[in-house]
């Protein structure tokens, strides 16, 4: 699991298209999906959690990577 989580998220980033990015996404939220289940979470319980950061995170600027 730990394996495709990393490819989806790598094929993610380097999504060109709209179609793409769609595509991988899509990808990738049904594997975190697979991985909450597996943990014993609920999208209920990630709904609470983006709930509790609502506000909590400001933003900040993105370091350049490479």
């Amino acid at each position: 699991l730990e394996a495709k989580l990393r490819e989806e998220a790598e094929e993610l980033a380097g999504a060109e298209s709209s179609g793409d990015v769609v595509r991988e996404t899509a990808d990738v939220f049904y594997m975190a999906l697979v991985a909450l289940v597996r943990g014993g979470g609920t999208l209920a319980d990630v709904r609470a959690e983006l709930a509790r950061r609502r506000g909590a995170v400001g933003r900040r600027p993105m370091a350049r990577k490479g």
